[in-house]
């Protein structure tokens, strides 16, 4: 992303995911015929599938080029991750108490 005249650590593990998601309007699902459903509901499970595998391979390249770029990786050891994503849903809470804890139920294992 052209960060690496800028950065100097790059913390590990990586804690962060951004969550992709596809949606389409109920009303318009309704609309389509059973093999346009199947189909977009055939192709969303191959993305689900697919989005890792890609993700993957991207980040393998992006540290490279951070590498070459003098980016050095620090590991901050394995509880790190745990405990981002800790503070992270600590901090949603805080915003929204009613709401995000059953999220989170909803959405962690």
């Amino acid at each position: 992303m052209g960060w690496t005249k800028l950065t100097k650590f790059r913390y590990d593990p990586g804690f962060y995911n951004v969550i992709v998601n596809i949606m389409v309007n109920l009303d318009r699902w309704k609309k389509l015929d059973k093999k346009q459903q199947d189909f977009l509901t055939e192709m969303s499970i191959w993305l689900e599938g697919e989005w890792p595998k890609w993700r993957e391979e991207y980040n393998k390249a992006e540290s490279d080029v951070q590498e070459k770029g003098g980016v050095k990786a620090v590991d901050m050891g394995p509880g790190f991750r745990k405990r981002a994503h800790d503070i992270y849903w600590e901090a949603l809470t805080k915003l929204s108490p009613q709401h995000v804890p059953e999220l989170r139920k909803l959405l962690t294992k």
